[in-house]
């Protein structure tokens, strides 16, 4: 007789069970929960990505400024004298060639070295000697590779040059990647023993400003 009762009765509003409007709401705080969780976490990956684009551009831009002075300047003269012709220099300034330095920093090199940082830091996220040296390994022997085929492959491809580009890489490229060892491995020592990870794009374009120079000039040069 109970159990007819109970059957006769309508059911819950919406067709769920007792415990449905609880675990409903469980679920809806759930999700409420992550989405502005998920959305913050994009939002900071994007504001990110256009910072470290937008410094790199700029390094890259005044590293291939000051690399084009320093080439210009005659051995041996003053300071006067070269105050005296800064204007012929900067004329002479080689303009298309520091829009592409610019633009190569701005467009791949800023955020690809943002997402390459982000992800070794979660491969090895600790400060212990093996993760650094991980790292460090990873940092010169996967990132200089592809940074210095990029830029040559960049500059090559601007300047029409693309059927020289294998005796380029073939010529130059080991001997500007191993000066490149000599110069990034302290840097990225101190990067990632000493710079907090926000910090790190910053700390090596300022680095890069006498990378950029010289290696500008390794790019444009034969």
């Amino acid at each position: 007789m109970v159990r007819a009762l109970v059957a006769s009765l309508p059911p819950p509003p919406g067709g769920l069970s007792p415990r449905g409007p609880r675990s409903s709401r469980f679920r809806q705080k759930a999700a409420s929960g992550s989405s502005p969780t998920s959305s913050s976490a994009k939002a900071s990956l994007s504001q990110g990505i256009v910072r470290s684009a937008l410094t790199c551009g700029a390094i890259s831009t005044i590293g291939d400024i000051l690399a084009q002075a320093v080439t210009r300047r005659q051995p041996g003269s003053d300071i006067i004298s070269e105050v005296k012709d800064h204007v012929e220099n900067a004329r002479a300034t080689d303009l298309k060639r520091t829009a592409r330095m610019g633009i190569y920093g701005t467009i791949f090199y800023g955020p690809f070295q943002h997402i390459w940082y982000g992800l070794l830091d979660r491969i090895w996220p600790t400060k212990q000697f093996n993760h650094f040296l991980c790292k460090l390994l990873a940092n010169q022997f996967a990132l200089g590779p592809i940074t210095l085929v990029t830029s040559f492959a960049w500059t090559y491809t601007l300047l029409n040059k693309q059927d020289q580009l294998a005796g380029k890489l073939r010529r130059d490229g080991l001997p500007t990647l191993q000066n490149g060892w000599k110069f990034w491995i302290p840097a990225a020592s101190l990067n990632f023993l000493l710079i907090p990870l926000r910090l790190r794009v910053l700390f090596m374009s300022l680095c890069g400003v006498c990378w950029t120079g010289y290696l500008s000039n390794q790019s444009n040069a034969g």
